[in-house]
């Protein structure tokens, strides 16, 4: 049997077509045991389960009529609804919450804490990524180490964020170093940053539940204590994840705007 010139090269281009396409958008980072230490909550304030996916390239791509799914027999389980985009070297969630009337981005399905596999095809249900898992942990994600391009490995979960900077749940120290408040908040909020003499400089990222980052800023040090005033006033009422890093300590906050 020959193939013709034509046929090779039309081959050739859907093969690398579909090596390109799975290298663009990855499942990144994923959580099947979410509770209220990660202090990670949807729209409706539930501690659902989330995906994380990851566009590796510096364009945006439109994910409409993708699916998401945990069975390989229903791949099109949930379809991402149309519109959806993921900008350049963005991040999207997905919550996993078998809840639908909670918003666009709520699949109607549950991660298995015990295990399971989760799929990513096209709207066509070819093959874009998939992970298989064993037993998760409460409040511990898997994500992709090196970020984007490495194997899954347990952590403190980086809810839409980079995965290399590794963002820890809630813990005692971390709770004493930041004070956030008032919270919900009508018009304004405070964070008090103490022992500002010992954290060194404060980097603090703002997303929303979709994992868009909305804003990002640097605080230097002054003195023993810092009270920042967020920058809110742009954003309309739900709920935003604060990502603060400083040389010593990482945390997460939830604000919620009323």
């Amino acid at each position: 049997m020959t193939i013709s010139k034509y046929s090779l090269i039309c081959l050739i281009c859907f093969c690398f077509g579909n090596i390109s396409l799975a290298q663009t958008v990855v499942i990144n980072e994923f959580m099947a045991d979410n509770d209220s230490l990660t202090q990670i909550v949807d729209e409706a304030g539930q501690y659902d389960d989330w995906i994380e996916l990851h566009n590796t390239t510096n364009q945006a791509i439109d994910l409409s009529g993708y699916n998401i799914s945990d069975n390989g027999n229903n791949l099109d389980k949930w379809t991402i609804p149309n519109g959806i985009t993921i900008g350049a070297n963005g991040y999207l969630i997905i919550w996993a919450d078998d809840d639908a009337s909670q918003g666009v981005l709520h699949a109607t399905f549950k991660l298995g804490k015990d295990g399971e596999t989760i799929y990513l095809t096209t709207p066509s249900q070819s093959h874009v990524d998939s992970i298989e898992y064993g037993a998760q942990d409460s409040n511990i994600s898997m994500a992709r180490i090196p970020n984007g391009t490495g194997p899954f490995i347990q952590q403190a979960p980086t809810f839409g964020y980079n995965n290399d900077g590794t963002m820890s749940i809630s813990t005692p120290a971390n709770d004493a170093a930041f004070k956030l408040y008032p919270n919900p908040i009508t018009s304004q909020s405070f964070l008090e940053w103490n022992e500002a003499d010992q954290l060194g400089s404060l980097h603090l990222n703002i997303y929303d539940t979709q994992g868009k980052l909305i804003n990002s800023f640097e605080v230097n040090q002054n003195g023993n204590s810092t009270k920042i005033d967020l920058p809110l006033e742009n954003l309309s009422s739900g709920a935003y994840f604060l990502h603060l890093s400083t040389e010593i300590y990482h945390a997460n906050r939830t604000l919620i705007i009323k």
